[in-house]
């Protein structure tokens, strides 16, 4: 994972309709468990895929997953940001 900062409390207060450290992480967990569960979907369809005559479908699908266990990855360091009070988050 990247230590871009790309962001400030402030700027995610409001994508998140958060008024408090608290409120955004809340909020940022909800997202991270509903990206966990289409994850599982998606390792678990990669699996049913796994001698399918095209190997570029299954490889594509890995990357998939790949990119969204860093998406999830992100969101999850952004909540340890929020409960440690950084300005900066991510």
């Amino acid at each position: 994972m990247s230590d871009v900062v790309a962001g400030s409390q402030h700027e995610w207060f409001p994508f998140l309709d958060a008024s408090s450290n608290d409120e955004a992480v809340a909020e940022l967990a909800r997202w991270s468990a509903s990206l966990k569960g289409a994850y599982d979907e998606l390792a678990r369809l990669c699996r049913g895929l796994t001698d399918v005559p095209d190997p570029d479908l299954h490889e594509v699908l890995g990357v998939a997953r790949s990119t969204l266990g860093e998406g999830i990855d992100i969101l999850d360091a952004t909540v340890g940001r929020f409960r440690a009070g950084e300005h900066r988050v991510a």
